[in-house]
């Protein structure tokens, strides 16, 4: 992302993560939500896929909170949301 380290309080990303083919492209797009996060910064992922995935990058990277929610059917796909902070003093 064309944007500082440390740039944002929280980032948001809701249904396009998912349309990152490859596990590598998508970890990549992970790293880029630590990278512009400040620190304490929060994020927050809605998604229908591969958020067992993102949840375990997040805690493999350190951050905090990390949490999966369960399962929302009030909307088509039904999604889930991975948030966290990054609160960890390797960041």
């Amino acid at each position: 992302m064309p944007f500082a380290e440390q740039s944002f309080d929280i980032v948001l990303s809701s249904l396009a993560i998912h349309n990152v083919k490859s596990v590598e492209e998508r970890e990549k797009t992970l790293r880029e939500i630590i990278r512009v996060l400040k620190p304490n910064g929060q994020f927050a992922i809605l998604d229908f896929q591969h958020v067992k995935q993102y949840a375990a990058f997040f805690q493999k990277e350190g951050m905090g909170d990390v949490r999966l929610s369960k399962r929302h059917f009030m909307m088509f796909p039904p999604v889930c949301i991975v948030s966290g902070r990054k609160g960890n003093a390797m960041w």
